[in-house]
This record gives C-alpha cells, structure tokens and sequence, in this order.
C-alpha cells in the first residue's frame, strides 16, 4: 500500500470526501466566493497529504476523510455554509468515518486473525456481545 498506490488511494479517498461539498454549495448558490474558499483549501490540505498518507491503509483513509473535513471548517469559519448545510455535512460526514471505519475494522481484523494475532471472528462477536 506504499509509495505510489498509496498516494493514488488516498487522492481519491480525499477527492470524494471533500469535493461533494463544492458541488452541494454550488448547487445550493451558496455563492462563487464561497465554492472558490473550499476548493482552495482542499487543494492546499490535498498538497501536503501527497507527502503524508503514501504508506498504511489506516492512514491513507483517515486522512482522505479528513480533506473533506479540514476543508469544510474552512468553510464554517467564513461563514460561508448555511445551517442546513451544516447539518447535511455532518451526517454525511459521520456516515463517512462509519463505512471507511467499519470496512478498514473487516479488513485489518481478517489480516490479524489470517496472522494469528487476533482469534477467530467468532470469538470477537461474543466477546462484543457481552459487552453489549
């Protein structure tokens, strides 16, 4: 997942987490000035990722979903999101970090318990169970 195939990963990891909000605040008419701030910082966050996230899938994904985030607090300081926008954002945004979680949690317990490091799945569930 190093070097060239873990920058590629996380370009498009960023580029779907953080550019949907351009569109949506285009699509809204929050206004040009506004679209332009976010897609600013998200090139500027996206440019020091490239040096960050080239090795690790844990790292190249939480960082991918955080472009997204950065970029949109940008935004929020200017003032140039409206609350229901806000709103939308943050739910997405949670569904996001849910899904890239959960499927990183799949592959890296299936990799650990392929390794003999972590028991079977069959074990984890119980023991979650009784967390529960």
């Amino acid at each position: 997942m190093c070097g060239v195939g873990g920058v590629v990963v996380c370009y498009f990891v960023g580029f779907f987490a953080g550019w949907w909000v351009v569109v949506v605040g285009f699509l809204l008419i929050v206004g040009w000035e506004c679209v332009v701030v976010l897609g600013v910082c998200h090139v500027f966050v996206f440019g020091w990722l490239f040096g960050v996230c080239g090795c690790g899938v844990l790292w190249v994904c939480g960082f991918g979903v955080l472009v997204g985030f950065v970029a949109v607090c940008f935004a929020l300081v200017l003032g140039c999101l409206s609350h229901a926008l806000i709103v939308v954002w943050l739910l997405f945004f949670v569904f996001v970090v849910w899904c890239v979680l959960g499927g990183l949690w799949v592959v890296v317990s299936a990799e650990l318990t392929r390794l003999q490091v972590f028991p079977p799945a069959t074990v984890q569930l119980d023991a979650l169970g009784s967390l529960c």
